[in-house]
């Protein structure tokens, strides 16, 4: 596995780059920091990962991530996304007259 340093994060669009002084910057998408169960990286966190294949343009990323300690990442939390769901509707609701 290689061993890199979040360089940046997008939140808004789910990826970010890994910088590694042995390697060049490579692609992290939102679904590999997920299945580890953090919802993003923070710049600066150390992570360990194999290089894959991107399946929308073919190029080098990264997956099987690793996150290394200190993790300052944020862990997910299920229940949150739930609760924003049930927000979102009851917006709905309330907009289109509902009471």
């Amino acid at each position: 596995m290689n061993t890199a340093t979040c360089k940046f994060w997008d939140i808004n669009r789910g990826f970010g780059m890994l910088e590694s002084p042995d390697e060049p910057d490579i692609f992290v998408h939102a679904r590999q920091v997920k299945r580890v169960g953090y919802a993003s990286l923070e710049p600066g966190q150390i992570v360990k990962y194999e290089i894959g294949s991107n399946p929308r343009n073919g190029r080098d990323m990264a997956i099987n991530l690793e996150l290394q300690d200190p993790i300052v990442s944020t862990p997910l939390q299920p229940n949150l996304v739930e609760e924003d769901r049930r927000a979102i509707a009851e917006m709905a609701f309330l907009r289109a007259g509902g009471e």
